[in-house]
């Protein structure tokens, strides 16, 4: 069983409400689904370690790109906002 497909639902129903908090401004919840989104997108990265031919270096480098968006995320709440979209841009790079 490919268990790395078990968090996808969820992340579709999250990208959802993600799309509806954004249109509403709605700036506490964005900050929660955003992050929570990349973490459940490491896991989908991490579970597919369990699958056979999976590829070690790769999945690792996607790893840490992952865990640098997460830092990014909980900087990038407000994307109006040019001074946090800036930090979010130097941490991320």
């Amino acid at each position: 069983m490919p268990y790395f497909l078990i968090p996808v639902p969820v992340i579709i129903v999250l990208i959802v409400y993600y799309k509806i908090f954004r249109d509403r401004n709605d700036l506490k919840k964005i900050g929660v689904i955003q992050p929570l989104i990349t973490c459940l997108n490491m896991a989908v990265c991490a579970l597919s370690f369990f699958t056979p031919g999976f590829q070690g270096t790769y999945t690792l480098l996607v790893l840490l790109g992952l865990a640098l968006s997460v830092a990014a995320d909980f900087v990038l709440v407000d994307v109006k906002d040019m001074k946090k979209l800036t930090r979010a841009l130097v941490l991320f790079s």
